[in-house]
């Protein structure tokens, strides 16, 4: 990767220096966001509520993880206060789109269909997969879901395709906590969620006769986001720049151990590259 992006997305205070010195012939709506974030001198940035240890609220009902970490570097290169908001996989896009929040860090995969309608930065910076938390000895085999009920998470871009895979019965819910509250009361054999969910569910200590028996399909890289308008603007370039920096400095992977989670190999293979490129 060539940091050109970077240094174009860094100094955002310049920018809109520079923006306001010149007359505009049109309005260009990713430099009135950015323009409206510095006046405001608050960035708001989506993360989840219920992901340990991306994103979750401690014992003093905090929004802290990995994700909020990160958005504190994205806050910290605009040079505003930061903001988290809690989102939910059912809602998260519209957040974007309806404005209500200005950046997304929420467990989102990367997706052809999802890069239509919100503008998905480039890098990628976290990988994760479908998997099943279940009981322990429930299930043993993806064939087991055949015409069983599975609770899974409105708006999750896997539930079609294990539909179609498994032949499994899913139940859709508005959000994680409610998913995984259904799997508790027995309305489901298995809770669809991505792998790095399940894992966070099992570290919280609450889910000691549960278990991820399956091995993890559908894998795909989970992307931060802007609406769609600013993607190749001011705000999407910073976000870009932040995330690149992160990765090649290691800062990320810093984050991952410090969280107690393991970084996907890919990322460890692009911050190995990044640092010579």
């Amino acid at each position: 990767m060539n940091f050109a992006k970077f240094c174009r997305g860094v100094g955002a205070s310049l920018f809109f220096a520079a923006a306001s010195s010149v007359p505009a012939l049109a309005v260009d709506p990713a430099a009135e966001q950015m323009k409206e974030i510095l006046s405001r001198g608050v960035l708001r940035v989506g993360v989840q509520g219920a992901i340990r240890p991306w994103s979750y609220r401690d014992a003093s009902g905090n929004l802290v993880g990995i994700e909020p970490d990160m958005a504190k570097e994205i806050a910290k290169a605009v040079g505003v206060q930061l903001e988290l908001v809690q989102i939910e996989s059912s809602n998260r896009l519209q957040f974007l789109q309806q404005d209500k929040i200005d950046v997304l860090v929420g467990n989102m995969s990367d997706t052809p269909e999802r890069r239509k309608v919100v503008g998905i930065v480039d890098p990628d910076y976290w990988a994760s997969g479908a998997s099943i938390l279940s009981k322990k000895g429930a299930i043993k085999q993806w064939a087991d879901l055949s015409g069983k009920p599975v609770c899974a998470v409105l708006g999750v871009f896997y539930i079609k395709p294990t539909q179609v895979d498994t032949g499994a019965q899913v139940l859709a819910f508005p959000g994680k906590t409610e998913a995984a509250a259904a799997l508790r009361g027995g309305k489901c054999v298995g809770f669809l969620t991505d792998d790095t969910t399940g894992a966070g569910l099992l570290l919280s200590g609450e889910w000691d006769d549960y278990e991820i028996p399956l091995e993890t399909k559908y894998e795909t890289p989970w992307g931060a986001a802007v609406k769609l308008e600013s993607r190749d603007g001011p705000l999407g370039n910073l976000v870009s720049g932040v995330l690149y920096r992160m990765i090649a400095s290691g800062k990320l992977i810093n984050l991952a151990h410090l969280w107690k989670v393991n970084p996907p190999g890919w990322l460890t293979n692009a911050s190995e590259k990044l640092k010579h490129d």
